[in-house]
């Protein structure tokens, strides 16, 4: 069985959260896709400067290159940061980030989005003005604008494998011709 982790840094309203959290659907049987929150008590934005600890950091990283999962998708820049780590303790984990935003939040996101990506198996990207406005140049590891779930008009098969599926967003569909996705 392969095993997916997508590493988001808390579970909140935004839209990172929601497609995080839309995993649910599709399970196939040879495949475990979970959800993980590097911080997993911020329950309001007013305590969001939990989501600073170096050391929850840290142990999630241990914690996450321990497990070994086949694939770590990584969103926001906290998580590419636990990423960089996860690499460094377990070069095995392949990694994957997606790119959500047409800008940088700041200087922590723009250093560590682009040094993860170094690392990257493939970046995904909600739309093609996330690649090209964020980057300068364009990034040297395959990039894929995905959908998002919700967005497709094709119906999803109720019992996909891992050999007739890839992951769109955060939701595992059968995959379809020119689609991107990952062999294990």
């Amino acid at each position: 069985m392969h095993q997916v982790v997508h590493l988001i840094p808390y579970d909140g309203i935004g839209g990172v959260e929601t497609a995080a959290r839309s995993i649910g659907e599709y399970q196939p049987d040879d495949l475990e896709f979970r959800v993980r929150c590097i911080f997993d008590d911020v329950p309001e934005h007013r305590i969001k400067w939990k989501t600073y600890n170096p050391f929850q950091i840290i142990s999630c990283a241990r914690s996450i290159a321990t497990e070994s999962p086949d694939l770590l998708i990584m969103s926001l820049w906290r998580a590419a940061l636990v990423g960089i780590l996860v690499r460094f303790l377990n070069p095995r984990v392949r990694l994957v980030l997606m790119v959500h935003n047409s800008v940088d939040a700041h200087l922590l996101d723009y250093t560590f989005t682009r040094w993860v990506m170094t690392y990257c198996a493939e970046i995904w990207a909600d739309s093609t003005a996330s690649v090209v406005q964020r980057f300068d140049k364009p990034p040297s590891t395959p990039v894929h604008t995905i959908s998002f779930p919700g967005t497709s008009t094709e119906r999803a098969s109720p019992h996909p494998t891992s050999a007739d599926i890839y992951i769109l967003g955060t939701t595992v569909r059968p995959k379809k011709p020119g689609s991107s996705y990952l062999d294990f």
